[in-house]
């Protein structure tokens, strides 16, 4: 786990390189003609998109999406979000079915020994 100086480093530098590397990506698709519609081809669009779950302090995001929750302050769709913030909404949307098709969810020896 990153200390809170780090991973603000991490950010910064990340947020300075991917100007740079947008760029580069979008004089690469100009060159390549990819940014031009017609009848046989979508623009594309190519951008980098950082993963933060590296820099996130986890026990502090923890303990910040279950205080929220229990406080009524968020719903269940965004806590699993704040936890996985890679997730896709359908990702996140299938989780809540599996969670909502557990027969007893507040025992934890029924999830943990379900065969």
């Amino acid at each position: 786990e990153l200390s809170d100086l780090t991973a603000c480093t991490v950010k910064e530098k990340r947020n300075a390189l991917g100007l740079v590397l947008n760029r580069m990506l979008e004089d690469v698709t100009k060159l390549l003609g990819l940014n031009k519609t017609n009848a046989d081809l979508k623009p594309i669009s190519i951008f980098v998109k950082w993963d933060n779950s590296t820099t996130v302090n986890i026990a502090a995001n923890n303990e910040l999406v279950v205080s929220r929750k229990s406080a009524g302050l968020i719903s269940r769709h965004t806590a699993l979000k704040m936890l996985n913030p890679n997730w896709t909404d359908k990702e996140i949307e299938a989780e809540l079915e599996r969670i909502d098709g557990d027969t007893d969810n507040t025992n934890p020896d029924v999830l943990f020994n379900a065969v």
